[in-house]
């Protein structure tokens, strides 16, 4: 986002964004069995940034201060605090037999929808638990109507099949 600009008497003045600059601080390191959280916090213990290692799949998705990200190991679906990046809650895929995850993670208000190599999932925001899955994998796209559209993937290679499916 540019800076924002104001004008007197006809000249265009600048504000900037002011830095942060933290002149001390420290690094915390949290591991658990595959995960490591590095977060540098202010000599007051404010988080500033934070690392989660892991391999991660696609684009993670925003909403209300959680970060989601799908995890390749282990296989997991992360709901993670913007701020501290403290994992919240997460949920894996039912079967062995779902090894990969195809394209990005969406939201809506109350749901998460994923697409594993096998099956895409509707997740519960608030239970965790899923919801409904449908027996393909795909890409997907969601509408502000309510429409998630597939575009059907086998192997990660698209079949040339598109879908739609009101979830509202």
């Amino acid at each position: 986002m540019p800076p924002k600009s104001r004008t007197a008497a006809g000249v265009k003045k600048v504000r900037r964004k002011e830095k942060k600059n933290v002149a001390h601080g420290h690094a915390h390191i949290k591991s658990t069995f595959n995960n490591t959280i590095v977060s540098i916090t202010d000599p007051a213990g404010a988080v500033i940034a934070w690392s989660s290692a892991g391999p991660y799949a696609g684009n993670p998705a925003y909403a209300g201060g959680t970060l989601y990200a799908l995890n390749k190991t282990p296989m997991r679906l992360e709901a993670r605090n913007e701020a501290s990046g403290a994992l919240l809650w997460s949920w894996s895929p039912p079967t062995i037999s779902e090894t990969s995850y195809v394209g990005d993670v969406l939201l809506t208000n109350n749901l998460v929808f994923l697409s594993t190599n096998t099956t895409i999932y509707a997740i519960d925001a608030t239970t965790h638990q899923s919801v409904w899955s449908l027996p393909t994998s795909g890409y997907l796209a969601l509408s502000e109507y309510g429409v998630l559209y597939v575009v059907e993937a086998v192997s990660g290679s698209t079949t040339g099949n598109v879908f739609a499916l009101n979830v509202k």
